[in-house]
């Protein structure tokens, strides 16, 4: 049986201690990032539409503005990738992560930290070796002010920032971060830069900025996009 994705942890969210799954996913039609190992965070028992009906994705997203359960505008389109990719774990289509037979395949590939749920829910020491394997990743976190965040993730992931207050809050911490700004042309600061996908259609692959404070760089603004965007501004002040 070929097996198009692995899992590579099943166990406690450190937000609540609830069960959690990581999934990676080895082929993408995702036009912005381009070909990356797409890495999926999910409720284990629960499928990602009626988690976040219940608010049960607090497990994997925590306090995240963005959330459907609170309106917000999160991007990620629920009953489309991250259900096929629940229905699929539940079916038993992925085994789990082998070193001998997927390093190898990590290693010739990047990696996306977090195609949907955010990676400090889940144990550093689940991601510092895949990281150690793979060519670059990227990855972004809203858990920067919570209570279990744990540091470290700052050196890989970008401080998502929905508001300039939380830019500021990363910048003062010495970590690089992704805002959105609701401007459609946004103002950037000296130390920022346009995300380059939209102006210039760069992928994701391609640019590799959003690799966290330990990758010297730039900050990151984008606009605001995605089918709920109009949704931003109301419910991440």
């Amino acid at each position: 049986m070929k097996y198009r994705g692995v899992i590579l942890y099943d166990g406690p969210s450190l937000v609540d201690g609830r069960p959690i799954v990581v999934i990676a996913t080895f082929e993408t039609a995702n036009p912005k990032t381009g070909p990356m190992i797409q890495t999926w965070i999910l409720v284990r028992d629960l499928d990602p539409v009626q988690a976040s009906v219940q608010g049960l994705d607090y497990s994997i997203c925590a306090n995240c503005a963005l959330r459907w359960h609170h309106g917000g505008a999160c991007y990620v389109i629920l009953f489309q990738a991250p259900l096929a990719v629940w229905k699929s774990y539940q079916a038993g289509n992925y085994r789990d992560f082998d070193q001998a037979i997927d390093g190898p395949v990590f290693a010739r590939a990047k990696l996306r930290m977090g195609a949907y749920g955010d990676p400090a829910a889940v144990p550093f020491e689940v991601w510092a070796p895949l990281l150690d394997l793979v060519r670059d990743h990227t990855g972004y976190t809203h858990q920067f002010s919570e209570p279990f965040y744990d540091p470290r993730f700052s050196q890989v992931c970008m401080i998502s920032a929905d508001t300039q207050a939380k830019a500021d809050q990363a910048k003062a911490a010495g970590a690089r971060y992704f805002r959105i700004a609701t401007e459609e042309i946004p103002e950037l600061g000296p130390d920022e830069m346009e995300c380059p996908n939209r102006p210039i259609g760069e992928t994701c692959v391609e640019c590799m900025q959003c690799s966290g404070s330990g990758k010297p760089g730039p900050d990151i603004v984008n606009r605001k996009h995605g089918s709920r965007a109009s949704r931003f501004l109301n419910n991440s002040r």
